[in-house]
């Protein structure tokens, strides 16, 4: 018996090997995929994927070994706005609650980003809507998107229920987030990109409507 342990175990040592060699490769070209929009590609990826390996975190090259988390699949398709992949990966069971190196959950950085489609499909999946993530930081997912001035999904997380009133670790109200917030004008931002200003003025009265929008929202919510 002793003789047939010390064959079997480094054959099993070996087997775990290019197991975890196989299937961390075919991981790190999911992401790959997600974060190209490569859509075929992550389906082909994912079919014989295990649910464990599909929910396995990627870390950034420099974020060092003593981190717990990194980003899965899931949250770089949120910080690339994959939507239709966001659907899929959902729809194949990946965690809607992993968090981030800086303890982001997927619905809070879709909010974060102004992802409004992405954030509504986190909800119709059950996604906790005030989680407020690290407590250096403790902001909710409403929070967020009232400092970045993403009026839209303000209005979705309210009528999701979310709390207008959850502060951040320095007693801030999302309110008062958005009131002070301030956005420097950028000719490669999304608002630049898509025609909706062309040039500071307009990029500051684009703010402006888009600060006002979000108090009201919170106002009316109070």
């Amino acid at each position: 018996m002793k003789k047939i342990l010390v064959t079997l175990i480094p054959l099993l040592v070996i087997l775990v090997f290019l197991v975890s060699w196989f299937f961390g490769n075919r991981h790190q070209q999911l992401i790959e995929a997600v974060r190209d929009g490569d859509f075929q590609e992550v389906q082909e990826l994912s079919t014989q994927m295990p649910l464990f390996i599909l929910n396995a975190y990627h870390k950034h090259p420099g974020m060092g070994s003593k981190s717990l988390y990194g980003d899965t699949a899931l949250h770089i398709s949120i910080k690339n706005s994959r939507v239709k992949i966001m659907k899929f990966l959902i729809g194949k069971g990946i965690d809607i609650e992993a968090l981030t190196a800086d303890y982001r959950t997927p619905l809070q950085l879709a909010a974060e980003r102004g992802l409004l489609e992405g954030v509504e499909l986190l909800l119709e999946h059950g996604a906790e809507f005030d989680k407020s993530g690290s407590a250096s930081e403790s902001k909710t997912a409403l929070f967020l998107a009232s400092e970045n001035l993403h009026p839209e999904v303000v209005k979705r997380l309210l009528t999701a229920g979310a709390d207008s009133q959850a502060k951040d670790y320095t007693g801030q109200t999302p309110k008062e987030a958005a009131a002070k917030r301030q956005l420097l004008y950028d000719e490669n931002s999304t608002a630049v990109r898509f025609g909706q200003v062309r040039n500071q003025d307009e990029f500051n009265d684009w703010v402006a409507q888009r600060r006002f929008a979000v108090i009201t929202l919170l106002d009316q919510a109070m």
